[in-house]
């Protein structure tokens, strides 16, 4: 080795290193007086300043500085960050400088024919307004092959360019860094899949090993018959799995051929695939011994074990429960763990048997949160749904939990957990990398309905996450032949940053009866009574054919205030009261038959009040409500109409609500709604009630009523 070659390196490096130390020494301790911002065009500061923890009027602390390197550089939003430090008459001045990344300009895609644009920049992760890095690109132009063969089409190639552009920011003035990027794609013929055999198995179906594979054949249950080279590798683990888990530990897929002919006349290559597989011998599963354990029980160990000795041996079965005991350790902070899984296997007797060695080791803290990659919604937003805080002793139950709650919100497409190594041993620092999508929504259209309906015209914007805070604002409108309605809404769901929601509604409703038919509103005949007016009895039926029908006008104006707390995680209570007044009109001067519509009908048609008081308590275990994988949701609303708060109506409401989901197989999930309703008087009291009122039961959705 040349040491003089190498020794001006090594000096500088040393000069430099002994330079932050006398920096570090020299500034050690003193009071900042300020703190400054230099080189932030296109990020936000609010963002910057929401993971720096120096502060203004606290010692300057080279570790603290160092500490918010660190979590800056976790941002994923600068090229180069440094800090500049200058004493002032009244103490430090901290100059934290940033060389931001450049943002994307404009994504543009070329030689796309078979797919559209919109396709390719749903699936890439680059979007446009956004932060550009390079390590994004890389993987987007694999999500693009990806894409390409998922439609048959494996082979097409994808390049790109950037294109380096100087903007102006529209709000400071400042220029910053952008990039154009270009995506250059080259279409290839597709490929399909004409037939699927296999070789050399006796104990499964060939069926049954086409149902365990992605790839199809075309035509089988509506399969587009396409290739994805990466999906059939896959395959192949499939096939050995579904042996394993049938006891067939050894089964291997030996060898695939594939012989690939062109067809000109549909333009397409087809393959026809043999997979020649060697199924081995079935295995029994005959125990497991846990040893080294000396925080947990082994019954606890134990019991994380669904597989019984005696049983034909399942693989994920096995691997579930040894996932189960990782599960198990990790969600009492025990993450550093040591665990050693030895298998024996008796070719002879054709058994399995293991023994796990367990050292738990010392817990782990939570030493950081860091949010990254969220634009448009607020950190705070994100942290009050957090379930696990700084300090707490790690809990993957906890880190799973605040997951689901962040999908829930409907702000994320994708939420990612990073566990890294902290300050020291012990402590780990959690960053909750977010995917944002769209949550604002605006629709509008048309329906037509031969019941009698005619024409309706409908349009709705709300925004899910408004400002960014998590507030929900909503209007909706809706105008047809018999039914016009007007709303506008406004909820809160953390009213003062605490688990409490709070919202507000306002509504307008105009609606026909009597219109439709099925919908016919009889008149009161004051000669009879007993029936409706031209309605008779004839052989003890009675004969509407010359009945005479009315229409009439109901106009409904609503304000609703709503408010709940949620606690202990997996529960509710709250409440809602309602004040509305509403006219039922009639231009043709009859009254209904209907006795609970008459009184709305004489004395000049009167504006009645309508006004009722909703408390509800639940308890919501469902992973995503929205769209529930596991879990239980029930529910117990009651409705005080009238009482004390005065008002037409008058009677008290029960609605029962349960749901049940787990999964089965796949990606199914069974699921099941039970809802119960019941209105009865107060006591001592007649029972009072509108039409809109009432329990209906549709056969459909409600399955039987009682009266």
């Amino acid at each position: 080795m040349n040491i003089k070659r190498f020794l001006p390196a090594l000096l500088a490096t040393l000069i430099i290193f002994l330079c932050g130390i006398l920096w570090a020494s020299e500034y050690e301790g003193k009071p900042i007086a300020e703190i400054r911002y230099e080189g932030l065009v296109k990020n936000d500061v609010t963002e910057v300043k929401g993971v720096i923890t120096t502060k203004k009027g606290a010692n300057f602390s080279f570790k603290t500085i160092d500490d918010d390197l660190k979590a800056l550089y976790n941002l994923r939003l600068f090229e180069d960050i440094s800090v500049d430090v200058t004493e002032s008459e009244t103490g430090l001045v901290v100059t934290y400088i940033f060389v931001e990344l450049p943002f994307v300009r404009e994504i543009k895609i070329n030689g796309n024919k078979k797919v559209k644009n919109r396709a390719i920049l749903d699936r890439i992760l680059l979007k446009e307004n956004s932060v550009f890095r390079e390590s994004e690109l890389i993987i987007d132009v694999e999500n693009i092959k990806t894409l390409y063969a998922e439609k048959g089409r494996p082979e097409s190639e994808v390049s790109y360019e950037v294109i380096e552009v100087t903007e102006k920011d529209k709000k400071s003035g400042k220029t910053y860094r952008a990039v154009d990027v270009v995506f250059k794609i080259k279409e290839s013929r597709k490929l399909i899949v004409n037939s699927i055999s296999f070789s050399g198995i006796e104990m499964v179906t060939d069926k049954a090993l086409r149902r365990t594979m992605e790839t199809k054949e075309r035509g089988y249950w509506f399969s587009s018959g396409f290739f994805q080279e990466n999906e059939f590798e896959l395959d192949k683990d499939r096939i050995e799995t579904y042996y394993a888990d049938r006891g067939y530990v050894d089964a291997r897929v030996i060898k695939v051929d594939i012989d690939t002919k062109m067809n000109e006349q549909k333009k397409r290559e087809e393959m026809d695939i043999i997979i020649f597989i060697d199924e081995g011998k079935q295995y029994t599963f005959v125990g497991v011994q846990v040893s080294g354990n000396k925080i947990f029980t082994s019954d606890e160990i134990y019991a994380q074990i669904t597989l019984k000795e005696g049983d034909v041996f399942n693989k994920t079965e096995w691997e579930k429960s040894v996932q189960g005991i990782r599960n198990l350790l990790a969600s009492n902070g025990y993450i550093y763990f040591a665990m050693n899984v030895d298998e024996t296997k008796d070719t002879e007797n054709l058994t399995l048997a293991y023994a796990i060695d367990i050292t738990e080791n010392s817990k782990a803290h939570v030493e950081h949160i860091f949010i990254t990659g969220n634009e448009k919604t607020k950190d705070f937003v994100i942290e009050r749904e957090i379930t696990i805080k700084e300090g707490e002793i790690f809990n993957s139950g906890k880190i799973q939990r605040s997951t689901e709650k962040l999908y829930t919100l409907q702000y994320f497409s994708a939420v990612n957990i990073d566990v890294k190594q902290g300050t020291e041993l012990g402590l780990v620092d959690l960053i909750f990398d977010v995917e944002e999508q769209r949550t604002g929504l605006f629709s509008f259209g048309l329906t037509y309905s031969t019941s009698g309906r005619g024409i309706s015209f409908y349009e709705e914007v709300s925004e899910n996450n408004f400002l960014g805070r998590g507030l929900r604002l909503y209007e909706k409108v809706q105008l047809g032949f018999s039914q016009q309605i007007i709303e506008f809404g406004l909820d809160e769901p953390w009213l003062l940053n605490r688990p409490i929601s709070a919202g507000i509604s306002f509504s307008w409703a105009r609606t026909t009866y009597g219109k439709l038919s099925g919908d016919e509103v009889y008149t009161y005949d004051p000669k009879n009574p007993d029936l409706p007016a031209g309605v008779v009895e004839v052989d003890g039926y009675l004969d509407f054919s010359n009945a005479i029908t009315m229409n009439y006008v109901n106009t409904t104006y609503r304000l609703a205030l709503r408010l709940g707390r949620r606690f202990a995680q997996y529960y509710g209570t709250g409440g809602e009261i309602s004040f509305s007044v509403f006219n039922n009109f009639s231009d043709s001067g009859l009254i209904p038959y209907d006795e609970g519509l008459q009184e709305q009908f004489i004395d000049g048609y009167p504006w009645n009040w309508k006004n009722y008081l909703k408390l509800y308590i639940y308890r919501d275990t469902r992973d995503i409500p929205y769209f529930a994988k596991r879990g239980t949701y029930l529910g117990q609303d009651i409705y005080f109409y009238g009482g004390v708060l005065g008002g037409y109506s008058n009677f008290i409401r029960l609605n029962t609500e349960m749901n049940w989901n787990v999964q089965t197989f796949w990606k199914f999930v069974l699921a099941t709604r039970l809802n119960l309703g019941y209105i009865t008087p107060y006591p001592g009291q007649p029972l009072t009630a509108d039409n809109t009122d009432l329990l209906r039961v549709d056969t459909w959705n409600e399955g039987r009523g009682w009266s």
